[in-house]
């Protein structure tokens, strides 16, 4: 059973890469947008990539994956961006604008 775990761990992105038919977990679309929503709220707090990246403590090219669309982000980061910067994580993954802190709901709605 271990060498069937093995072989079918999931990528970041929700698919299989050795397999010759991809199985798609989440959407490409999803992840792209996630990514797009990710940067929206960094841009709103007024950080550099950089600078945002050293406070969450998570490399810059990590980062540059997830608001990419690359991969999407972590669970625990976006927990710590909800609690460490008030941007909901309904925000973040479904794109609820419900209960938005007024400077993110200014910069994406001016």
């Amino acid at each position: 059973m271990l060498q069937i775990l093995d072989k079918y761990q999931p990528s970041d992105t929700g698919y299989y890469p050795n397999d010759n038919m991809p199985i798609e977990r989440r959407p490409k679309d999803y992840v792209e947008a996630a990514g797009k929503r990710l940067r929206q709220a960094r841009l709103a707090l007024g950080f550099s990539q950089k600078d945002f990246c050293q406070l969450l403590d998570v490399k810059t090219g990590i980062y540059s994956a997830w608001e990419n669309g690359n991969y999407l982000i972590d669970p625990f980061i976006a927990t710590k961006i909800s609690n460490d910067f008030n941007i909901p994580m309904d925000f973040i993954y479904g794109g609820k604008k419900d209960n938005l802190p007024t400077k993110l709901r200014d910069y994406l709605f001016n």
